[in-house]
C-alpha cells in the first residue's frame, strides 16, 4: 500500500493496470479525491507523486496511527497536567497575597490578583480589598479570557504611572488602553 502524506491529509495511492492513478483520502473513509487530475498536476505529475509515497502495509499504517494517537493523549495529559501546576501555583500566589484584610496595591499584587481572576468565571469573584480602590472586568475573546482591573488611582509600572491593567488573550481586540501583565 502507498501512502501519500500532506500538510492536510493522507492518501492511499493505488497504480491502476493502464498506469493510471487512483487516489483515496484516508481521512475521509477512502473517499475518492475529487478533481484528481489537477491534484496530481500540482504535485508535480504522477512520478512525483508516486516518489513523495511511502510503501506501508495495513498493519505498519494502523500501528503509526496508533501511536500518534498514544503521542496525542500523552502530550494532552501533559498539558493538562502543567495547566492543573499552574492553576494551583496561581491559588497559592493568591491566598499568600490576599491573606489580610487590606492588601498594599503593587503592581505584583495586581498582577496576582488579575492571574486569579482570569482562571475563573467572573461570576464566582469575591474581590478582595486593597489599599487603592479598582474594579474588574472580564472578556471572552473568542473562547480566550481576558481579566482587566482599572485603579481609582494610578501606580507605577515600568517607570510610568498607570491605572488600567489587563492580563489573558486579547489577540484581535481592542484594549490599547490597558498594560499587559504577565
Amino acid at each position: 500500500m502507498k501512502i501519500l502524506k500532506t500538510n492536510s491529509a493522507e492518501y492511499k495511492v493505488t497504480v491502476n493496470e493502464d498506469g493510471t492513478l487512483n487516489i483515496t483520502n484516508l481521512c475521509k473513509n477512502n473517499a475518492p479525491i475529487q478533481n484528481a487530475g489537477v491534484f496530481i498536476q500540482s504535485m508535480g505529475g504522477m512520478e512525483s507523486v508516486l516518489h513523495k509515497c511511502k510503501e506501508m502495509t495495513e498493519e505498519q499504517y494502523a500501528e503509526e496511527l496508533s501511536e500518534r494517537k498514544r503521542q496525542r493523549e500523552a502530550a494532552a495529559k501533559r498539558a493538562a497536567e502543567r495547566e492543573f501546576e499552574r492553576e494551583q501555583q496561581i491559588k497559592a500566589e493568591y491566598d499568600a497575597a490576599f491573606s489580610g484584610e487590606v492588601t498594599e496595591t503593587t503592581i505584583e499584587n495586581v498582577t496576582i490578583l488579575l492571574n486569579y481572576l482570569n482562571s475563573m468565571n467572573w461570576g464566582v469573584w469575591k474581590l478582595p480589598k486593597m489599599t487603592i480602590g479598582y474594579k474588574c472586568c472580564q472578556y471572552n475573546c473568542d473562547g480566550r479570557l481576558a481579566t482587566t482591573i482599572t485603579l481609582d488611582r494610578p501606580i507605577n509600572y515600568d517607570g510610568e504611572m498607570l491605572r488600567k491593567f489587563i492580563v489573558g488573550k486579547t489577540h484581535g481586540f481592542d484594549f490599547r488602553s490597558y498594560a499587559q501583565l504577565r
